[in-house]
């Protein structure tokens, strides 16, 4: 089974730091399940002792048509046994 929650908001600048904070929180306890907030609901989620992270930058000029700039970070791994 296979299941995605998305959500996307504009936040602040302040915003985006206390939510990745939050994040990287659920991280520190490596035997604990972590929940990820998003949006108006919380999954539950639980990572192994290693997890895979990506981190992709895109910077597009106007002559491409946007100027737009974008950090992208992917982290994944094979859930723990609860």
């Amino acid at each position: 089974m296979s299941e995605t929650t998305d959500f996307e908001s504009e936040l602040s600048r302040s915003e985006v730091a206390e939510y990745l904070h939050e994040l990287a929180n659920e991280f520190v306890d490596e035997e604990a399940p972590m929940t990820v907030p998003v949006g108006n609901k919380e999954v539950t989620l639980h990572p192994s002792p290693t997890v895979s992270c990506e981190t992709s930058v895109t910077e597009r000029s106007p002559m491409l048509g946007t100027d737009k700039e974008e950090v992208v970070v992917s982290l994944s791994w094979s859930p723990s046994n609860e």
